[in-house]
């Protein structure tokens, strides 16, 4: 089974887990802040639903808040998930608003929604805003068609078997804009943007993650796998980093296709016995480097547009034992068709470094090159399928 079946059927059994009801018992809530509906705050209506139930939320910001247990952890929360099956859905993104009007400085504030191990909840069509966390995940989840703004996290997902989001646009976060740890499963998220979050997605101890059609605008960091993660990267856009675009770190494995990387700190920094696979990207405008490997990481990087910034077009470091390391990087564009221009521009093992202090065993292979820039024609999600 490739991986992007694996992905699917992982995301069907979360479906198939929610979908064992009694769809004769569930029943749909309202919330009105005038409270011409069932109930006039969120908090009241989470006291009522059980498994299956929907609660559709009306227009206006909810600020109501009542102390909830996630993991391990007690604090206020504006939307607590502890059953299974739950919708909540709001009736216009932009008018449905979760959190206070101006932030709490000083204890961080409440989160928006935290589900405690609940499967199949769904989220959908509201604002989350001025929050500790503007989503905590620990259960099976399917995020849609949400905005976060000005919070500290924007999406938190721990020990969750499988996330799957769609059009969310996160910005202005204090510290990561969505962020995941050790004992997660699969996440996939599609057609979502960031901008101006101090570290757009950082990726910790979990099995899979992959990033379809993303935009990545800001911040000190763009993107980030940690901890032996294997992830895809599809048809995205990581722009003006100020450190890096794209970091694969401890034993992770990335694919990255047909993305841009562009006006940033390093482009793809690969450390920690990583692995980098990609083809028809164009990482260009770097102040450090375009390409940073270290620490014994290697990569089949092929058919790309790598062009030079600020600094080397690849600088390798921490290879400090035989035997000497391969870094396949063949079949690139370097923008230029001098192979001695492209020689001086790489830095490896076969650049002078001190045999004791600074030892240095990479071999970066870049030739055979081309001579003109690669034809990025994005690739159709079903095209991209076939090839995973």
């Amino acid at each position: 089974m490739n991986r992007y079946r694996e992905l699917v059927v992982v995301l069907l059994a979360a479906v198939a887990l929610g979908s064992v009801v009694d769809q004769a018992s569930c029943r749909t809530w309202s919330v009105e802040r005038d409270g011409s509906a069932d109930f006039p705050t969120i908090p009241q209506a989470m006291l009522a639903v059980t498994a299956g139930d929907t609660i559709l939320v009306g227009e206006g910001r909810y600020n109501e808040v009542i102390l909830f247990e996630a993991a391990g952890i007690t604090t206020e929360t504006h939307i607590p998930v502890s059953v299974d099956n739950l919708t909540i859905l709001g009736v216009d993104r932009d008018l449905v608003i979760v959190g206070p009007l101006v932030p709490n400085i000083q204890t961080l504030g409440p989160r928006g929604v935290a589900i405690d191990g609940a499967s199949g909840t769904h989220v959908e069509t509201m604002t989350f805003e001025n929050l500790r966390d503007g989503l905590f995940v620990t259960g099976e989840a399917v995020l849609r068609n949400l905005r976060i703004a000005d919070c500290r996290i924007g999406v938190a997902i721990f020990s969750s078997p499988a996330v799957q989001a769609s059009q969310l646009e996160v910005h202005d976060c204090s510290q990561i804009g969505v962020v995941s740890g050790t004992g997660t499963g699969t996440l996939v998220f599609q057609d979502c943007s960031m901008s101006n979050n101090f570290v757009g997605f950082d990726f910790n101890g979990t099995a899979n993650v992959r990033l379809d059609r993303v935009t990545v605008m800001g911040g000190t960091g763009g993107f980030g796998l940690a901890e032996g993660i294997e992830g895809v990267v599809s048809e995205s856009l990581f722009d003006g980093q100020s450190n890096g675009a794209v970091a694969v770190a401890s034993g992770s494995s990335l694919q990255l296709l047909s993305s841009t990387v562009r006006n940033t700190g390093y482009g793809v920094w690969v450390s920690g016995r990583s692995y980098l696979f990609g083809s028809e990207n164009r990482v260009s405008g770097t102040s450090f480097a375009t390409i940073r490997m270290w620490n014994n990481s290697v990569a089949e990087f092929n058919g790309n547009d790598l062009l030079k910034g600020g600094g080397p077009l690849v600088r390798t470091q921490g290879y400090a034992e035989e035997p000497i390391v391969d870094i396949n990087l063949s079949g690139n564009y370097w923008g230029t068709a001098d192979a001695d221009s492209i020689s001086a521009w790489i830095e490896d093992g076969n650049d002078s470094h001190h045999p004791i202090l600074d030892p240095n065993y990479s071999n970066v292979i870049f030739e055979p090159f081309l001579t003109r820039p690669v034809p990025v024609a994005k690739s159709s999600f079903g095209t991209f399928r076939s090839r995973y």
